[in-house]
């Protein structure tokens, strides 16, 4: 087996057990909040869509944002 088959061994081992433990955390997912976490998700990708560069100032914003505090916090 070579290297590239192995990773795709890897990956597809990977990504099954990661649908399973995405069905374990959304069977303890009320419905209502399910269906409120997706509408949010699409309501999200579509401003992404149809703002991009306003998403890029937002994202870039929030780590600028992140970094000055976490920046402070090993400075204590």
């Amino acid at each position: 087996m070579n290297n590239d088959e192995l990773i795709a061994e890897i990956k597809s081992q990977l990504l099954a057990e990661l649908g399973s433990y995405k069905e374990q955390v959304r069977s303890h997912i009320p419905p209502k909040a399910l269906k409120k976490a997706e509408q949010t998700r699409d309501n999200v990708r579509e401003f992404i869509q149809e703002n991009p560069w306003a998403s890029v100032a937002i994202a870039a914003g929030i780590g600028f944002f992140l970094g000055k505090i976490l920046g402070r916090q090993g400075d204590e």
